[in-house]
């Protein structure tokens, strides 16, 4: 059913793209999750990762839905070969968690923003904030996808293109002793219990912080899901 309900809100979301012909020539996307539900059921932890914005993705504005969750399902969050840091890190917690699953489908991915600049680039504030006004879908996947745990590993300046998403109500609270840019526990209502937002993968490895995802990891592993 998680893929019916993702459907079903994509579809209901679409006509926003559909009014908003401007950004054509201007971005690249958007990105439509798929779940692999039956590996996903199975998870001990239920987890949905939120990176920045896909590095291209299908090349163009596209109002057909399926075009980019074909897009998604050939990607196959990664086991096509795709080995970024980035990946490195999502399947570090995922094998963390669900260490009977580690190289499984057995997780989600989104990203903060669903579309980039043509050249891959993040859109600016205007641009972003445009795109959620016609086509903000991220509270309808977490609703449908229900996950146990939200990791957003998109860093402190994305903080703001976060809670332009849920009306700018989303509390980012310390974690522990940690400051609050390294890493944040976010609350919302529609939010799971269990959300955080921490440094994009790439930031971890060049400033050799990623002492900081194991504090998370042990974090997570002490909480009953």
């Amino acid at each position: 059913m998680i893929n019916k309900k993702l459907h079903k809100a994509y579809n209901e979301k679409i006509k926003g793209l559909k009014n908003s012909p401007e950004f054509a020539d201007e971005v690249d996307g958007p990105i439509l999750m798929h779940c692999w539900e039956e590996e996903y059921n199975k998870s001990a932890y239920k987890i949905l990762f939120v990176g920045q914005e896909c590095n291209g993705w299908i090349g163009y504005m596209d109002d057909k839905i399926d075009t980019s969750i074909d897009g998604y399902k050939e990607f196959a969050l990664s086991k096509n070969g795709n080995r970024t840091i980035f990946w490195q890190y999502v399947n570090r917690i995922n094998s963390a968690l669900n260490p009977a699953q580690a190289e499984g489908k057995n997780f989600l991915w989104t990203n903060v923003s669903k579309f980039s600049t043509l050249d891959g680039k993040g859109l600016d504030w205007d641009t972003h904030v445009s795109t959620i006004n016609n086509f903000n879908c991220l509270k309808e996947e977490i609703n449908a996808t229900k996950p146990d745990v939200v990791i957003f590993l998109s860093g402190p300046n994305y903080d703001g293109k976060i809670n332009v998403q849920f009306n700018n109500e989303v509390k980012f609270e310390p974690f522990k002793e940690r400051h609050i840019r390294e890493i944040s526990k976010l609350e919302h209502p529609d939010l799971p219990q269990q959300t955080y937002r921490i440094y994009h993968p790439n930031y971890l490895q060049r400033s050799k912080k990623s002492y900081l995802l194991d504090e998370l990891i042990d974090h997570l592993k002490s909480k009953k899901i």
